[in-house]
């Protein structure tokens, strides 16, 4: 997210949340991968995926003004930015969690404004649900952790390989990784070509139940840890009343 320079700055933030509902929602529906597939028009959406037509046809032309969508002669598409930053860059099971991620992250910002100078929970103010710890989340759905360890996978296999590339390791005969993650920089360091055969390295993971590092998943994207993500994570636990654990730091 840019910072402040302009007032139509101003502006692009206060509406980015439903900009962020648009996207999310087309990513957790599957639309983007359903109109890589096929173009189609807005009926066709409408059917697809079970959406009043009315309704399907302003949430196609308001992604396709943020530059999500293209409408071509056959119907709409997914542009060729999505294509790149989306489509080909992380498989449609990790978007799709972390969208589901945010957007359960998320739900007690909205109304904010009304509820900021709650002493208490932010959530409990608002009568929502108290938010569940992701490590919860996975411990009662092994479909959940499996997701959350391959869509990991994908996020920090290019930091993995970057990492990898940096150290000398000749001369390492041993690896014990402690696990509780994917695995990736593991895997990456067995690829060094400066290290030992990897015969020789012992690699130990574990984590929750359901979670396997996955060996075959193929992405481009940077680390997602910046400093506004991390002050961004800090401002939504601030609103529980509890310390949530944020899984990406």
């Amino acid at each position: 997210m840019k910072k402040l320079n302009t007032r139509e700055d101003v502006y692009e933030l206060l509406s980015a949340s439903t900009a962020s509902a648009a996207l999310g929602t087309a990513i957790e529906t599957g639309l983007l991968w359903l109109l890589a597939e096929k173009p189609l028009d807005g009926a066709g959406v409408a059917q697809a995926l079970n959406i009043p037509v009315k309704r399907c046809h302003y949430w196609l032309q308001y992604l396709q003004s943020l530059g999500i969508l293209k409408e071509t002669p056959h119907g709409y598409a997914p542009s060729s930015q999505a294509r790149a930053v989306i489509l080909d860059s992380f498989s449609m099971d990790s978007w799709k969690h972390l969208a589901l991620d945010e957007r359960e992250r998320s739900a007690g910002v909205h109304d904010l404004a009304l509820y900021i100078s709650e002493p208490g929970s932010v959530w409990a103010a608002q009568g929502l649900a108290k938010p569940i710890d992701y490590v919860e989340k996975m411990r009662e759905s092994p479909d959940r952790a499996r997701e959350f360890t391959r869509m990991l996978y994908e996020v920090h296999k290019n930091l993995a390989n970057e990492l990898a590339s940096r150290l000398d390791l000749a001369g390492v005969h041993r690896l014990m990784d402690l696990g509780g993650n994917s695995g990736v920089v593991s895997m990456a360091l067995l690829r060094n070509p400066l290290a030992s055969p990897p015969r020789s390295w012992i690699s130990r993971t574990s984590a929750l139940p359901g979670m396997r590092s996955p060996m075959k998943i193929h992405s481009r994207i940077e680390s997602p840890i910046t400093l506004q993500n991390l002050t961004r994570m800090r401002f939504l636990e601030g609103l529980t009343d509890y310390r949530m654990r944020c899984e990406r730091f």
